[in-house]
């Protein structure tokens, strides 16, 4: 799975960033992606990036799921998406 996240600045194709989900002030989940492709300022598109997950696990993914399905309860919010370059390639 993956995602498009907008962001003024995406990082190269083939970086691996790690993503930090703020459910709330106690909760959030990391998660590491690899930039797949990015996008600059079209009229369909917002500038970002496409990122694909890695090395997720079976509680990640449910919680992820719950997430974009909006199963967490109604004061449950994604309140921050930090990225977080981990590797570049070369």
């Amino acid at each position: 799975g993956g995602a498009f996240i907008v962001t003024s600045s995406p990082p190269q194709v083939g970086d691996q960033i790690r993503l930090v989900l703020r459910l709330d002030e106690q909760v959030s989940m990391q998660m590491d992606a690899i930039v797949r492709w990015h996008n600059f300022d079209d009229e369909l598109v917002p500038t970002g990036c496409g990122v694909e997950f890695v090395d997720m696990d079976d509680t990640r993914v449910l919680t992820l799921r719950n997430v974009l399905s909006g199963g967490l309860q109604e004061e449950s919010e994604v309140v921050e998406v930090a990225e977080e370059r981990v590797r570049a390639t070369g």
